[in-house]
């Protein structure tokens, strides 16, 4: 009688400590997850400063230059606007196809990435 207590204690041991085992492993794949985001998150933020930095001064060289073809600056600065309004409108017609759709499957991607091979 003393020995199956004795198992019947051993195996809520195991239990209890398998319970505790999983939620570390599920903590510690959620501290990762969210780490891997903020990585990938601070990565295109950077990259995106960078890009819209470089524009800036291409715009601005754009326009200057324009400026001294049709010699007046205002009108090189009106144009490169003009340019860069066609630009922005014909990206918010394809906001779903150019942004939206990608960011979205990239984040599902990262997120799902390691489900599959953690599953037999």
């Amino acid at each position: 009688m003393n020995d199956t207590a004795n198992h019947i204690e051993q195996l809520f041991e195991s239990v209890n400590q398998y319970g505790k085992l999983s939620t570390d492993l599920w903590k510690l794949k959620a501290v990762d997850k969210t780490a891997e985001l903020l990585a990938s998150t601070t990565k295109v933020l950077l990259l995106l400063f960078l890009f819209v930095t470089s524009m800036l001064f291409c715009a601005i060289g754009l326009a200057l230059f324009l400026g001294n073809i049709f010699s007046s600056w205002p009108l090189g600065f009106l144009i490169t606007g003009l340019l860069f309004s066609l630009i922005g409108l014909l990206m918010y017609l394809m906001r779903n196809h150019w942004i939206k759709w990608p960011v979205r499957n990239a984040l599902i991607y990262s997120l799902l990435k390691n489900s599959h091979e953690s599953t037999p």
